[in-house]
C-alpha cells in the first residue's frame, strides 16, 4: 500500500529496515523488529483514520503500546520512534546476570505454570498473559530444558522458545521502567484524543502522566492482553481492528472470545473491507489490493 509505505519510511531510522525490506523472513534483531512494528502499526492506523474511521479507544499489545499512543495523539509519530529507541536502550543497560529466554506455553493455566517455574528456578516470571491457557514466561536459558520437560509432563499442548534476544516484562527490568518514566518527564506526553487501554491491570486512560507511568511500567510488569480484551468486551465493543499483518493478535482475540467481530489488517484488501464495514463510501486514499 503506497500510503502505508510512505508513512513507514518517513519514520525510518538507520536501525530500521525500509518498508520494502521489512518482513517476517528479513534479518532481524530486537530493536529493528520493534522499530519496524512501531512504524508499520502507526502507518496502518494513520491510513485508516485518514479515511475517516475513528476508533472509540485504542489498546496496545506489548510494544504496540507505543503505536497506540501515537495513534491517539499522545505523542508525535517521531517521538514514538524515540520512545522505542529509549526503551530498548534502557532494557539493554540492565544487568540480568545470566542469559534469559522467553518461552510460550500452550495448554496449561497460570497456577500450573507458576508451580513449574518455581520448581525449575527462582528467577523466572510470567511476561505475557495471552489467554487463560496461552502464557509466555521469561526464564534463565539454563533452565529452559528442564522447564520444557516439566510442562510437557504436566500435559501442555505445546512449549516453544521464542526468538527474542532479551526478555521483557519482568521485575529485573524495573530500573529500565524508571528511566523511561524519567524520560517522559523531560519529553512530556500529550493528553490523548481518545481513551487508551492497557496495563497489567487494564484501565482506560487519557491523562498523559498516568499513561507515561503505564507505558514505562510495562517494561517490567507482565502484559495482560487477556484482561485487556476482556475489558473491551465487557465495555460493549462490537468491532476490534488489529493492525497486525501476521494475524497473531486476531487469533489470540478469537481464542478469548469467538463471537466478537474482528478485522485483522494484513493487506490493502483488509483496509478496503474495513471501509465497507464502517460505511465509508468516499475514498480518501488510493487503495490497491496487495
Amino acid at each position: 500500500h503506497p500510503a502505508v509505505a510512505q508513512i513507514y519510511n518517513d519514520l525510518a531510522t538507520p536501525d530500521c529496515l525500509p518498508y520494502a525490506d521489512f518482513h517476517q523472513w528479513a534479518a532481524m534483531n530486537d530493536l529493528r523488529a520493534q522499530l519496524g512494528v512501531y512504524n508499520l502499526s502507526y502507518a496502518l492506523s494513520r491510513v485508516v483514520m485518514d479515511d475517516g474511521i475513528r476508533p472509540d479507544c485504542v489498546a496496545g499489545y506489548s510494544s504496540g503500546l507505543y503505536a497506540a499512543l501515537a495513534a491517539a495523539n499522545g505523542c508525535k509519530p517521531e517521538q514514538g520512534t524515540t520512545i522505542v529507541l529509549k526503551a530498548y536502550e534502557f532494557i539493554a543497560a540492565c544487568d540480568l546476570q545470566e542469559e534469559y529466554a522467553m518461552v510460550a506455553v500452550i495448554g496449561l493455566d497460570e497456577p500450573a505454570i507458576n508451580t513449574l517455574v518455581s520448581a525449575c528456578t527462582d528467577r523466572g516470571w510470567i511476561s505475557l498473559r495471552n489467554n487463560r491457557r496461552q502464557i509466555i514466561v521469561s526464564i534463565p536459558q539454563a533452565a529452559v530444558k528442564s522447564f520444557t520437560a516439566a510442562c510437557e509432563q504436566a500435559g501442555s499442548l505445546r512449549v516453544m522458545e521464542l526468538p527474542f534476544q532479551r526478555p521483557c516484562h519482568i521485575p529485573p527490568l524495573r530500573q529500565a521502567g524508571e528511566k523511561l518514566r524519567d524520560f517522559f518527564s523531560e519529553a512530556p506526553l500529550s493528553p490523548t484524543t481518545m481513551p487508551y487501554l492497557a496495563g497489567a491491570e487494564p484501565r482506560f486512560l487519557k491523562d498523559p502522566h498516568a499513561i507515561g507511568q503505564l507505558v514505562a511500567d510495562q517494561l517490567w510488569q507482565p502484559v495482560n492482553w487477556y484482561g485487556t480484551v476482556k475489558e473491551l468486551i465487557n465495555c460493549g465493543v462490537n468491532l476490534m481492528v488489529c493492525f497486525d499483518p501476521t494475524g497473531v493478535l486476531c487469533r489470540i482475540v478469537r481464542w478469548i472470545n469467538r463471537e466478537i467481530d474482528i478485522i485483522s489488517i494484513q493487506s490493502s484488501a483488509d483496509i478496503e473491507r474495513l471501509r465497507i464495514n464502517m460505511g465509508c463510501t468516499d475514498k480518501n486514499t488510493n487503495l490497491q489490493t496487495a
